[in-house]
């Protein structure tokens, strides 16, 4: 443990340390941080901003807020980097507010509306209940299952879909160059949703064919992304349960983010699932966060905390991973890391 003075002597004694006070304070208060990173989340406000500063009177006429309480939010955000606040009470983007825009490249909005409010905010408050009794988060707080949720509020799972393609439109190529996908002919994106991450794959191998399993309620929007994007000839969806059956044609099958949905029984199922439906000489392709190593950041970790909350599952580990395709006719093979918090975690078919 490195002690105040010492730190005092590696900064040159210019600045100060901050006191452990002073930390556990920051680090409680984020949550504050990222309320307010919601609400300009939710009002649009990037998306108002154009390339010069604007006064905040106009971005709250613009966004239906009281012009009193949106400048107080915005001062605290370039108060901690967000935006950049200039003389009279003008506000301007930052590289890392601009992901806030709704079409910007990496937007990030949709996937902030979906943690910082609603179902997520709500499920958060009952973790302590489980980690002193156990249970799901999301099922406290709801009364159901993040995914009846969805189902029976469309208008949240709308944000819940925007927010996955966005995080597979970032994602997905850099997936689609870390494995060498162009020696097989056919993917299958297991719970694919509308096909962000099979049209990344397809673009950058242009040899290859795919096509998405996933409810029929989400295959319709992977087929229009297909037509939009020209890849009709080479890319379709297909509806079921992955619970039930995976369909069968392909070569090698990916499943983004989904593994880590669920309890070990769960993803066992769906794994032998896949089994069932590839070929002896295929593959599996888990693209997912991990947990890594102790005592380092690890968005991995933090995601861990989140699958608790949402639905019950977690991050694994390699160790974690290798159990789980032994119960379900695999054998672990790499685990890829790629520019992304993803990673690619193969299962060879024994």
């Amino acid at each position: 443990m490195i002690m105040t003075d010492e730190l005092t002597q590696m900064t040159g004694g210019g600045v100060q340390p901050p006191v452990p006070q002073q930390i556990l304070m920051q680090l409680a208060t984020g949550a504050w941080v990222s309320k307010c990173i919601g609400i300009v989340a939710e009002l649009g406000v990037a998306d108002q901003i154009g390339e010069e500063p604007r006064p905040v009177s106009e971005l709250a006429a613009a966004c239906g807020a009281r012009q009193s309480e949106l400048y107080r939010v915005l001062r605290m955000l370039a108060s901690v980097g967000l935006f950049v606040e200039w003389p009279e009470q003008r506000f301007s983007l930052t590289a890392t507010s601009n992901l806030l825009r709704e079409n910007a490249p990496g937007s990030m909005r949709s996937m902030l509306r979906m943690t910082l409010f609603g179902e997520h905010w709500r499920a958060w408050d009952k973790m302590l209940d489980v980690v002193q009794h156990g249970g799901i988060a999301t099922n406290l707080a709801e009364g159901m299952d993040i995914w009846e949720f969805y189902q029976k509020n469309p208008t949240r799972a709308a944000i819940f879909n925007r927010a996955m393609t966005n995080f597979s439109e970032q994602s997905g190529p850099l997936v689609a160059e870390a494995f060498e996908f162009e020696q097989y002919g056919c993917v299958c994106d297991v719970g694919g949703g509308h096909g962000a991450q099979i049209e990344a794959i397809l673009k950058h191998h242009p040899r290859l064919k795919g096509f998405v399993f996933d409810l029929d309620s989400v295959v319709t929007g992977a087929n229009e992304r297909f037509a939009a994007s020209g890849l009709s000839d080479r890319a379709h969806a297909v509806g079921g349960n992955f619970f039930e059956s995976v369909a069968p044609g392909a070569d090698i099958y990916i499943a983004k983010n989904i593994i880590h949905d669920w309890d070990d029984e769960r993803s066992i199922r769906i794994l032998k699932n896949i089994r069932r439906a590839m070929p002896a000489s295929g593959r599996v392709l888990l693209l997912e966060f991990t947990a890594g190593a102790a005592n380092v950041p690890d968005l991995g970790k933090l995601m861990d905390i989140n699958m608790m909350a949402m639905t019950g599952g977690k991050e694994r580990t390699a160790e974690e991973f290798a159990s789980l395709f032994a119960a379900s006719g695999f054998k672990l093979g790499r685990i890829l890391p790629t520019p992304s918090p993803v990673h690619v975690v193969e299962g060879l078919p024994v």
